[in-house]
């Protein structure tokens, strides 16, 4: 019994991958016409870009009907935590969407069956970043490298959804409203910050400094005036 007293076990959250905003519209905007299963792609296409726009997990979009729909608000309870969600829909691009799913021109199907044919999708779209994937089995880690549309799931949507609205400006806090996430710990794992979002934020802050440490090497000094407006908006 001693044996299984130095047993540990440490919860490993699982990958979860975002698309980039490319990729997003590339997924938007490929041509799936004239494809023996184009049916089928069109339906599964929409329903993932419903996830995508609105952050709800699969379960809650296969769940959708007309009624939650309340003017500019999709109002629903999740099936997983049973909590309210209220999902602004003004300027939203899942309202012709939803429009169609309420027609019944999308039709609902299997989380396996989405997860298969999204990936179908991706793939024709060119998403296809070798992307690296980590499992945790136990003690042992192992690491591979895939076409990232291999790696695309049901999951991708909602996390794809939290990830390009920090890149847009919405804060965690707004976000989490819309998702349901009731603590920023739960709610990290579906962050991912992109190359491109790291790019733009350092430059965004450090790029204020540029002529201030322009003039520094030069060996000239600016203005009092010039130097406090600088230093004002690196800071405030």
């Amino acid at each position: 019994m001693q044996e299984y007293k130095r047993w540990r076990w440490t919860r490993q959250d699982p990958d979860v991958l975002a698309l980039t905003r490319t990729e997003l519209s590339s997924l938007e905007h490929v041509d799936l016409s004239g494809l023996s299963d184009t049916n089928r792609l069109e339906n599964a296409r929409a329903l993932f870009l419903i996830s995508c726009y609105t952050g709800l997990r699969f379960s809650d979009v296969a769940a959708l009907r007309p009624e939650h729909q309340n003017g500019e608000w999709l109002e629903l309870r999740a099936k997983k935590t049973k909590d309210k969600l209220t999902i602004p829909l003004r300027g939203n691009p899942a309202v012709p969407l939803l429009a169609r799913l309420w027609a019944g021109q999308v039709r609902t199907i299997t989380n396996q069956k989405l997860n298969a044919y999204i990936k179908d999708v991706a793939r024709v779209a060119g998403i296809d970043t070798p992307t690296k994937h980590d499992e945790h089995q136990g003690s042992q880690h192992t690491s591979t490298t895939h076409p990232k549309y291999e790696l695309i799931g049901t999951h991708t949507g909602r996390r794809t959804f939290v990830t390009l609205s920090l890149e847009g400006g919405l804060s965690w806090e707004t976000i989490m409203k819309a998702t349901g996430h009731k603590d920023f710990k739960s709610f990290r794992r579906y962050i991912q910050v992109t190359s491109e979002r790291l790019l733009t934020d350092f430059a965004r802050v450090w790029g204020k400094q540029e002529d201030v440490a322009s003039n520094a090497l030069s060996g000239s000094s600016p203005s009092p005036a010039a130097a406090t407006t600088s230093l004002q908006a690196f800071y405030g």
